[in-house]
């Protein structure tokens, strides 16, 4: 079934379905015409630059001394993008081979997975997405459990060990009836075959290796639910390699630091993540224990002014917002009682609050405050926090904001 060129083909100037191997060739301009800002786009007599096409990204590489920074069809017509015009009569051309390459590799496994989620799953792939640094099917399945995702790999990765023939036919719409294929095309007029000897039949007019063994191998790295469909992420090829190595290092550098091999170094990560939680229980435990102590010692020494206990806090170790804060709701579990505190030895920051029982809309309070002496911030009635102005202490602030309370005409 896999026909011929023959002069005046659709096939005939598209020299990457004749050798996908093909590197380098020679040809000569047809068209040229302004593309966008300061580019051009170029029609040549043949190319082996594969265009934008069926989730395949384009080929890069070179026209003369020209960088193709991009190929895609319109109609029949491809068309290479470039910043200026080529001089010469004759184009020798070259293709970015290791990208050729690796989108072979990667188009070519995504064949043999799509088959073996059909075969075990009877899932249909429904997207396909590659990129220079991603890959992955989207299928139409709810879930998908680890069990079956080694058995299609295991599957795939023996199609490709058997190194089975790759082969392209080009075919009439009646000779459709006679092959296996996992879908239908989406044309009617010069339809490719791509068949995985004895396994997969699809339409697809995508570049790929003449023998599985090319493919390497195939890795899924992850699976998950996504906008109504089951992602499946995977590596074929030399991105399998390149993904297993670092993974490889990281956790060899990992096993020597537990000082352990690397079959044992997910037990090794369990019992620290169980010491971690149990340090974090006491931690939180201590800390708890101290903000009591803190509130219980700044309690005792508040100032007591109209029924109201004013309590005031001026820290030297840094303490953030969040510190300022528990600090705070601690001790607003006392009765008619302000909290002022400030960290003004490190981030400058301040936290005031009163308790719910007290009158006070501290935030309007401060607005005319911070008109008078400067600062940022903001908040409620209830609590306000931002930070203090350059040129003032903190107990100095502090201070400040009482005397605007017991001016504040409201109180």
């Amino acid at each position: 079934m896999t026909s011929k060129k023959r002069k005046g083909d659709f096939m005939e100037d598209r020299l990457y379905y004749q050798d996908p191997y093909l590197q380098e060739f020679s040809t000569s301009l047809i068209e040229a015409k302004p593309w966008g800002k300061n580019c051009f786009a170029l029609k040549l007599k043949e190319t082996a630059f594969y265009p934008t096409s069926g989730g395949q990204p384009h080929d890069k590489g070179y026209i003369g001394d020209l960088e193709v920074l991009d190929v895609f069809e319109e109609g029949d017509d491809i068309w290479h993008l470039t910043r200026a015009v080529p001089t010469e009569a004759e184009l020798n051309c070259k293709i970015d081979w290791p990208r050729r390459f690796d989108f072979m590799q990667q188009h070519a496994g995504q064949h043999l997975l799509s088959e073996a989620f059909w075969t075990f799953c009877q899932a249909t792939t429904i997207g396909f997405h590659l990129t220079e640094d991603n890959l992955t099917i989207d299928l139409d399945m709810e879930s998908i459990d680890n069990e079956t995702i080694v058995k299609v790999e295991d599957t795939v990765n023996q199609i490709i060990w058997d190194n089975r023939p790759i082969i392209k036919h080009w075919v009439a719409p009646e000779d459709l009836e006679k092959m296996p294929l996992r879908k239908q095309p989406q044309v009617d007029k010069n339809i490719r075959i791509v068949e995985m000897k004895d396994y997969d039949w699809v339409p697809c007019g995508g570049t790929h290796p003449n023998f599985t063994g090319e493919i390497g191998m195939v890795k899924i790295r992850r699976w998950e639910r996504s906008k109504g469909v089951t992602r499946v992420e995977f590596f074929c090829g030399q991105r399998a390699l390149q993904d297993y190595r670092w993974k490889n290092e990281m956790v060899l550098d990992l096993a020597n630091d537990f000082s352990v091999k690397d079959k044992e170094l997910a037990d090794s990560v369990q019992r620290l993540q169980e010491k971690l939680k149990e340090t974090e229980r006491r931690f939180v435990e201590s800390d708890s224990r101290l903000t009591e102590f803190e509130s219980e010692k700044i309690l005792k020494e508040a100032e007591i002014w109209n029924g109201i206990k004013i309590v005031k806090g001026s820290f030297d170790e840094k303490r953030d917002l969040s510190g300022l804060r528990k600090l705070a709701i601690n001790l607003l579990k006392t009765e008619n009682i302000l909290v002022l505190l400030v960290n003004a030895e490190t981030d400058e920051k301040f936290l005031f609050a009163r308790s719910a029982d007290l009158d006070l809309k501290l935030n309007k309070i401060y607005q005319k405050f911070k008109t008078e002496l400067g600062g940022k911030g903001g908040g409620s009635e209830v609590m306000i926090q931002g930070s203090l102005p350059e040129n003032i202490k903190g107990q100095d602030y502090i201070e400040a904001f009482i005397e605007a309370i017991k001016n504040h005409v409201d109180l």
